[in-house]
């Protein structure tokens, strides 16, 4: 009967220690807001955690979940403290990937937390760039609402028009143009908005710009009108917008 005991004794410190026992939080926290599981992201940060543990590629739980566009884990992690302004290897942060995702909700609640909206990645790009250049208009808008910089350039000079310009988002360009961005502005090759639409081959764009006055007899820093930039480039649709 003592032996029973001893044994039932082992076996219940032996589920005792498993009960307890678990992987390690931070890889948990981790995979939770890589797949978007809001139970397990809640359930680690119940323990004892590293909020902004990054993975090999400098991606934190904040920018993994922004990224995935989920917006519960993305308001666990900012209730508990995560970092707002932290970036990956590339400069990004959680701000800019939920722009390129297009998620609204997330831009806002990131910004209601004071993330910075200028803070430019390794290439220069600032968030609203990343918006821009993948035509997020809806989450452009949501970024809006703060003093965001609407004529700032990148490293290049290329502003966020030039970036919703080159890339044939027109309804990007409507929102930026009411809200007062230069449709003159230029790159550090002197190339406007207008210019990039027609060397990318963005008819529609060009159209657009054009109606909105941009003026189709302006130069580049090498001579080249817009007109110029799509023959030669061989963007015969945007010779005839």
């Amino acid at each position: 009967m003592r032996k029973n005991y001893s044994l039932l004794a082992i076996l219940a410190c032996c589920l005792i220690f498993l009960a307890n026992c678990g992987g390690d939080p931070n890889e948990e926290l981790i995979a939770a807001a890589q797949s978007g599981n809001l139970e397990k992201a809640t359930a680690a940060l119940g323990k004892e955690v590293n909020l902004n543990v990054q993975t090999p590629e400098g991606k934190t739980p904040l920018m993994l979940a922004a990224e995935g566009g989920y917006g519960e884990i993305v308001s666990a992690l900012l209730a508990a403290g995560a970092s707002v302004d932290a970036a990956d290897r590339s400069g990004r942060t959680a701000l800019a990937l939920a722009l390129r995702k297009g998620a609204p909700a997330i831009v806002k609640a990131l910004v209601d937390k004071g993330a910075n909206v200028e803070l430019a990645d390794f290439d220069g790009l600032t968030p609203i760039m990343h918006a821009c250049e993948t035509g997020q208009n809806e989450a452009l808008q949501a970024l809006l609402e703060t003093d965001v910089k609407l004529d700032a350039g990148d490293g290049q000079g290329r502003t966020p028009l030039i970036w919703a310009a080159g890339g044939g988002h027109t309804e990007v360009i409507n929102t930026l143009l009411d809200k007062g961005a230069g449709i003159a502005v230029t790159d550090k090759e002197g190339r406007t908005p207008l210019m990039h639409a027609a060397m990318r081959g963005q008819p529609a764009a060009v159209k657009l710009l054009l109606e909105k006055g941009a003026d189709y007899k302006t130069t580049s820093r090498d001579g080249r009108t817009a007109l110029l930039f799509a023959a030669t480039d061989g963007k015969a649709e945007c010779v005839k917008a």
